[in-house]
């Protein structure tokens, strides 16, 4: 599935609790399509926070990114304090 993932695509990631695909986490990192859009349905966690550090994303469009009860997500907030990464609000109105 990595080998479909090609630059620039839009791709959907599901909440950590709700059955993310981890182990398609390294494939596409190793596969190298950066310039991501990642859509996190609704919020985002580990393998969002392991892109954005693998520079393979430019913009992510959540409500969210978090370690749950492990914290923040350090790549995704260094990312967003350096301005490497869109980030788009899709919190509810």
């Amino acid at each position: 599935m990595a080998k479909q993932i090609e630059r620039g695509m839009r791709v959907a990631l599901p909440v950590d609790y709700a059955g993310v695909s981890m182990a398609m986490t390294k494939p596409i990192i190793e596969r190298g399509a950066g310039d991501l859009h990642l859509i996190c349905v609704p919020t985002g966690g580990l393998q969002v926070d392991q892109l954005v550090g693998a520079g393979l994303v430019r913009t992510v469009e959540t409500s969210a990114v978090s370690l749950g009860e492990a914290g923040g997500a350090p790549r995704f907030n260094e990312a967003v304090r350096e301005g490497a990464i869109r980030v788009m609000d899709a919190t509810c109105p």
